[in-house]
């Protein structure tokens, strides 16, 4: 599973994102692109108010996010 974390340093949220994900790796595992929305215009203007984002496919969580939100999102991904 590939999943890219939409994110900007000094985020805490995005910082709590990714732990959820990094605790949830051993029960689904995944490869995680984090994605600066600073890089880029176009990804700052969409992201900028939303982060942390994470997705999977054509599937997006958006903050705030929740553990079980991001379990739900993985489990439903996996099968």
């Amino acid at each position: 599973m590939n999943i890219i974390l939409y994110t900007k340093p000094g985020c805490h949220l995005c910082e709590e994102a990714k732990a959820i994900l990094q605790g949830l790796a051993v029960d689904y595992p995944h490869q995680l692109e984090e994605i600066d929305i600073r890089e880029t215009t176009a990804v700052h203007n969409r992201y900028w108010d939303k982060i942390p984002v994470i997705q999977l496919g054509d599937h997006q969580i958006q903050a705030p996010i929740q553990h079980q939100d991001v379990v739900n999102l993985l489990k439903a991904n996996s099968q």
